[in-house]
């Protein structure tokens, strides 16, 4: 009966841990997709096209 508490409140713990990381996981990629988004969003010419003007590749 008691180990079973135990076990009961080590498994919530865990869970709870899973949930917190997962959560965690989810804000990062939703924050790198919106960081690309911004990215290309920018004005102007993009890394590659800069880097083909500097060297004269038009």
């Amino acid at each position: 009966m008691i180990a079973q508490r135990v076990l009961d409140t080590v498994d919530a713990r865990r869970l709870m841990r899973l949930r917190a990381l997962t959560q965690l996981l989810g804000e990062i990629t939703v924050f790198a997709i919106a960081l690309m988004l911004l990215s290309f969003a920018r004005p102007g010419p993009s890394g590659l096209e800069d880097a083909a003007v500097q060297h004269g590749l038009d």
